[in-house]
């Protein structure tokens, strides 16, 4: 028996010159081999069945993640998601993105969602890496019922890191590929996987340096207030002109993100910090609340630089910072501290009182936020502890305080953190479980001081080791 061998079709315009090609949709073997090399043509398909088959198969995919999107409990961000239908409160926004402590623009990136311009919508990368975000979210459940999604983790993992390289590679929405790259080095470093989640970091760190991230004049649009960058006819445009205040906000953000993930990083595992040994040059402004930015209500006498905390010096804004740049600065001073400790280089006396002074600040700042709620923002809770643990830790070093006054140092941290919230906040943060130690070890040491018959503190022995049992529970939870 005979097979006749079925013919591929030739493309219209080979059929009309009198030409055989292979019958490759869009470009036939006629035009590959006319038509001058260009990467961005897209890939060949065999005939229009597989072209079908394959848009069948991307709605079918799309329709699956859409059923494991709605079987969780926490909505998902759609283009045709309202802005109501999600809830924009700090402290909604908070409860997911502080336990990595990254500050997050939620109602920012619900609108670009639902932008209709191609070059506004968020790079695929951010997408999965935000899904990723929010698989990780779920282990608090039970892995047995379905609302669990970590096991999805490693999958939205693989699509994330090979849209990072297409980004890469195209040079394509850059500042959305640092998002991507401080959302990825958190889950990594939250996982466990420390040396991974670093060395993914250092390379976006040195990226977002490249971009002009860390060199931003000013807070203020338009971009004529700003002081003109020296600029080199080998210089490389890696980001697009602002054209709004928002993006001015978005470039703010993304660089603060990616500073603090570089200094956790440090203060908890000792890993050099990519963007510590360029702190001088660091000019960008710390960052205000974000609804200033959307009421383009900046004031100068608002603008605050992070070497200011190092200098000490009083300030007298007309706002209140944002909890946000709280964290900054106590996560800045506590890292240097350990630098300071570790090398015996620096002035140990000129840091000690510059921890000082934003102890007092900090501390009636927090004192304030929780009069009316009681509860306090994640992220002034982990500057003010980082804050009072490297006042302790240079206090120590110095030898400044006898060792009551550092016991009672540390006892008066513990009272911070004797509420359930906050003993919740503590447990999920690796950077305050970190902190705790010190303040553990210096009670364990020194405590028996306070319950002393000498002691004017008043404090009893009991007081003291069910803060200590306390410390224990939180730095060593039972799972």
């Amino acid at each position: 028996m005979s097979y006749k061998r079925k013919q591929r079709e030739s493309c219209p315009n080979c059929v009309r010159s009198g030409r055989i090609c292979d019958g490759l949709v869009p470009e036939c073997m006629y035009y590959r081999r006319s038509a001058p090399l260009n990467p961005t043509r897209p890939r060949q398909i065999r005939n229009k069945e597989e072209e079908m088959y394959l848009e069948e198969h991307i709605r079918e995919l799309e329709q699956r993640l859409d059923t494991l999107s709605s079987s969780s409990s926490t909505p998902r961000a759609s283009p045709n998601l309202s802005a109501r239908a999600v809830s924009t409160s700090p402290r909604s926004q908070d409860t997911y993105a502080g336990q990595h402590h990254i500050q997050v623009d939620g109602p920012g990136l619900i609108r670009v969602l639902g932008s209709q311009d191609p070059s506004e919508q968020p790079h695929p990368a951010l997408l999965d890496s935000i899904y990723l975000f929010a698989c990780s979210c779920t282990d608090i459940l039970s892995p047995s019922t379905s609302l669990s999604l970590v096991g999805l983790e490693e999958h939205f993992l693989t699509r994330a890191r090979k849209d990072m390289n297409d980004s890469l590679a195209w040079a394509d929405r850059l500042l959305d590929y640092l998002k991507a790259s401080n959302i990825i080095a958190a889950y990594l470093l939250r996982r466990g996987r420390h040396l991974e989640g670093y060395h993914h970091h250092s390379g976006a760190a040195r990226l977002a340096m490249a971009c002009g991230l860390h060199r931003i004049y000013s807070p203020v649009f338009p971009p004529h207030v700003q002081d003109p960058l020296a600029t080199s006819p080998d210089a490389v445009m890696l980001l697009r002109p602002i054209s709004t205040q928002m993006e001015v906000a978005d470039r703010i953000f993304t660089f603060w993100n990616m500073f603090v993930q570089d200094q956790i990083y440090s203060v908890v595992h000792g890993f050099a910090p990519a963007l510590d040994e360029r702190l001088q040059e660091i000019i960008t402004p710390l960052p205000r609340p974000l609804v200033e930015y959307e009421q383009n209500d900046i004031r100068v006498q608002d603008i605050d630089h992070l070497d200011r905390v190092f200098q000490g010096a009083s300030r007298s804004p007309s706002r209140a910072e944002s909890a946000f740049t709280s964290c900054i600065k106590g996560l800045a001073l506590l890292r240097s501290t350990r630098a300071a400790l570790s090398s015996r280089r620096g002035d140990i006396t000129a840091l000690l009182s510059s921890a000082q002074s934003f102890s007092r600040s900090i501390t009636r700042t927090a004192e304030y936020s929780t009069e009316s709620t009681g509860l306090m923002d994640r992220f002034l809770f982990s500057g003010l502890v980082c804050t009072q643990t490297a006042l302790l830790q240079l206090s120590d070093a110095s030898g400044t305080l006898g060792k009551e006054d550092q016991a009672m140092l540390a006892f008066r941290l513990t009272e911070t953190i004797s509420s359930p919230y906050n003993q919740q906040l503590a447990r999920s943060s690796l950077l305050i479980t970190h902190c705790l130690r010190f303040v553990q070890s210096t009670l364990e040491q020194h405590g028996h001081i306070l319950s002393g018959r000498q002691s004017a503190s008043g404090i009893s022995r009991s007081e003291v080791e069910e803060r200590l049992s306390m410390l224990g529970q939180i730095i060593t939870p039972a799972w």
